[in-house]
């Protein structure tokens, strides 16, 4: 008889600043939402995602990056989700590439 895999969701977030930064994700994004509203504990700078992690499963390398409407993407890279800010005007859109550069094909 084979043990019961446990997946859950955990929050990660990364600053809105258009660089690309690691994160170490066993499991697929589920999720991208809108930075916090103001006066909260969490920081209206960054766009935060909500991921799969599988219990005892390979944490890999994913590298995640956040643009504004109109701003240039640099490197090859795969749409992950949008979050909208407080406000409602600005809108940010999270890209993953792998660290070779190339795209990140979700499966």
């Amino acid at each position: 008889m084979s043990a019961a895999v446990t997946t859950r969701i955990y929050r990660y977030s990364i600053p809105i600043d258009g660089r690309w930064h690691p994160l170490r994700l066993s499991g697929d994004v589920v999720c991208v939402g809108r930075p916090p509203v103001p006066g909260q504990s969490r920081d209206e700078h960054e766009i935060e995602l909500w991921a799969r992690h599988i219990d005892g499963a390979v944490l890999t390398t994913r590298h995640f990056a956040a643009f504004g409407t109109g701003d240039a993407i640099t490197g090859p890279c795969t749409y992950i989700g949008t979050g909208f800010g407080v406000s409602g005007r600005a809108v940010w859109h999270l890209m993953e590439r792998e660290p070779n550069g190339s795209a990140h094909v979700p499966g």
